[in-house]
C-alpha cells in the first residue's frame, strides 16, 4: 500500500539510495525507508508483481588501474517485505540509467 519512490546520492564515488513509502494520513503524507539499494536509485519499474525493479548509479568498487575506477550499475529487485534482491551486476559501466521498461516478453530494458 502507499506510494513508492526511489532516492539518492551519488558524487564523485559515494553512492547510497533507498526506497521510501509514502502514506497519507487524514490530510498529510508521511514517508518512511521500505528498502536500502547498494546506491543511489536512479530508474524504477512495476513488474506488476508486487515487487519493483530498480536500477542503480554506476558506483565506484575500486581502482582499475591507468587511472580509471572500476565501477558497478546493478538491477535489483524489491520484494514486497523489503528485501533486496541483486539480479544483474554490470562490471565497468559508466552510464546512469534513466529508466527501466519491460516488454510483454518479459525482458526488461534499461
Amino acid at each position: 500500500d502507499g506510494l513508492f519512490a526511489i532516492e539518492g546520492l551519488s558524487h564523485i564515488g559515494p553512492s547510497s539510495g533507498s526506497v521510501i513509502r509514502l502514506t497519507k494520513k487524514g490530510a498529510k503524507w508521511a514517508s518512511a525507508t521500505f528498502a536500502e539499494l547498494p546506491a543511489e536509485g536512479c530508474a524504477a519499474t512495476d513488474p506488476g508483481d508486487g515487487t519493483l525493479l530498480v536500477a542503480t548509479a554506476p558506483q565506484v568498487t575500486g581502482n582499475a588501474g591507468d587511472g580509471w575506477a572500476k565501477t558497478s550499475t546493478k538491477i535489483v529487485r524489491i520484494q514486497k517485505d523489503g528485501k533486496v534482491e541483486t539480479l544483474l551486476d554490470v562490471v565497468d559501466c559508466f552510464s546512469q540509467p534513466t529508466s527501466v521498461a519491460i516488454a510483454p516478453s518479459g525482458v526488461v530494458y534499461v
